[in-house]
């Protein structure tokens, strides 16, 4: 079945129901975790057709600093910095932010996150560590994704396994798992690029443990 330049090709019921048998997914929860799956597939088709659609130059790359270089200031403010900003952040008789003052610099962080994500996808650069994540967890701060569209799509079907009281495995040592089998099973209904062995066996290490958490830091 060919891809289609345009949409999302319907992943067949005979494909979900072997990636239910690798991912041990009971019975009962098999329903929910079709829907999930064809649920990735076609945001995995929207999300490569936006970064397509013209953001991932100069522009959107300036975006993405922009909006990287303000989350992680947000994140290494000093407690005295921390309180001027929610004091001006919570002085509502004097100032207007309606739409960032009401959980102060922590909602203002969690803005300013998704942003610098969203800019990091449809651009190819680096999304951010979530907030909850360490400030080690950038490892070193590289500035270039590989696959970024489709590592999210990895973190997205771990995800959906685990919601479903599945599991997909992965052996690094041996270079098998459930997980590559998963993959190499869902490629042909992906868009171009999405594939399984443009990711190393650390990265989906990395990814499984990550998506285990439902976090995403695709660095």
């Amino acid at each position: 079945m060919p891809k289609s330049k345009n949409k999302s090709p319907a992943v067949p019921d005979a494909v979900l129901r072997e990636l239910a048998e690798l991912a041990h997914v009971p019975p009962a929860r098999r329903k929910s975790f079709f829907d999930a799956i064809r649920t990735n597939v076609q945001a995995a088709w929207e999300l490569d057709g936006i970064a397509k659609g013209g953001l991932a130059n100069r522009k959107g790359r300036s975006l993405h600093r922009a909006a990287l270089t303000l989350y992680d200031n947000l994140g290494n403010l000093k407690p005295g910095e921390r309180a001027l900003i929610e004091g001006v952040l919570s002085s509502s008789t004097k100032f207007n932010f309606d739409r960032i003052s009401g959980e102060g610099v922590g909602e203002l962080r969690q803005t300013t996150y998704e942003l610098a994500r969203l800019f990091g996808l449809v651009t190819g650069k680096l999304t951010p560590r979530h907030p909850q994540q360490s400030p080690q967890s950038r490892q070193g701060g590289k500035e270039t994704v590989k696959h970024p569209r489709f590592q999210k799509f990895v973190c997205d079907l771990l995800i959906s396994a685990t919601a479903a009281d599945g599991n997909l495995t992965l052996d690094v040592n041996g270079g098998s798992g459930t997980l590559i089998d998963a993959l190499e099973k869902l490629a042909r209904y992906l868009p171009d690029g999405f594939d399984p062995s443009s990711l190393s066996l650390t990265t989906l290490k990395r990814l499984k443990a990550q998506c285990k958490a439902g976090l995403v830091d695709q660095t």
